[in-house]
């Protein structure tokens, strides 16, 4: 369903919003996770979106450890993996899977790095307890929780820069 919702044309933060209005539980959720979110996140539909496992392909290697004694992780250039196609049944057509890495490199937008503004993680929602994010043409801070997954997260209020 995530791969034919892209490829209608939703981008990741519109599919994890009607994931979430569907009731799935999120991967975390899945796994068992103590830590794991209420609410999906476009990151996570975009780790699903460009994994390889979902067309048959064992994909080893793509991180590796610092060192024994550093355990971060570091990615791996794709041309130092290792594939083995096919190795198990595919979940999606492989034409599918390729149409959505075409679609997502061709949507690719390279953004500027957001400033953070004054009082960015020092005022939070007295309701949620998300921190506000600030919002320029706005001039005001809003819930986070509220801007990213609407009115099943949190209420809609606002604080004025000024």
């Amino acid at each position: 369903m995530i791969f034919q919702l892209y490829l209608q044309g939703r981008g990741v933060e519109a599919i994890a919003k009607q994931m979430d209005a569907l009731g799935f539980p999120t991967p975390a959720q899945v796994a068992g996770k103590r830590n794991a979110g209420f609410y999906w996140q476009g990151s996570s539909i975009k780790l699903i979106l460009q994994n390889p496992h979902y067309v048959g392909d064992l994909v080893q290697g793509r991180s590796h450890t610092k060192s024994v004694t550093n355990k971060a992780r570091e990615t791996v250039p794709e041309e130092d993996w290792v594939v083995i196609s096919d190795a198990h049944e595919p979940i999606i057509l492989r034409e599918d899977f390729e149409a959505v890495q075409s679609l997502m490199k061709s949507r690719s937008v390279k953004r500027p790095k957001m400033k953070k503004h004054l009082f960015t993680n020092y005022v939070y929602c007295a309701d949620c307890g998300t921190s506000l994010w600030y919002i320029q043409f706005r001039k005001g801070y809003v819930c986070g929780s509220f801007k990213k997954h609407g009115a099943t997260a949190c209420s809609s209020h606002a604080i004025k820069e000024e």
